[in-house]
């Protein structure tokens, strides 16, 4: 729980091929305080072939992890990686991300 600095380790895509949706690996380390050098990876899925609602909420957490490290439209990965951004966690465990302060 709360606002984490963090860097851009790996940034994949998960199709198998035989799925109908598109997934994405997002890993980062924490950078500073308690948690320093702890690394963690959030999967989701960018594109669902029968459920837009699941389409929606994954282009809009890519375009959040774009916008966070200051990229104004998306690009090829590579411009991801050792990228630094903020990880902000709830009390229920979501995470958003947000440019750094």
């Amino acid at each position: 729980m709360g606002r984490h600095e963090v860097t851009i380790t790996n940034f994949k895509t998960l199709d198998d091929g035989w799925s109908d949706e598109q997934r994405f690996s997002f890993s980062y380390r924490i950078r500073g305080g308690k948690h320093d050098g702890k690394e963690f990876s959030h999967m989701f899925v960018y594109w669902a072939c029968d459920n837009d609602a699941v389409s929606d909420k994954g282009k809009k957490l890519l375009a959040a992890i774009y916008r966070a490290v200051g990229k104004t439209e998306e690009s090829d990965f590579e411009h991801l990686y050792d990228a630094p951004l903020c990880a902000v966690v709830n009390n229920g465990g979501a995470i958003r991300y947000e440019p750094l302060a």
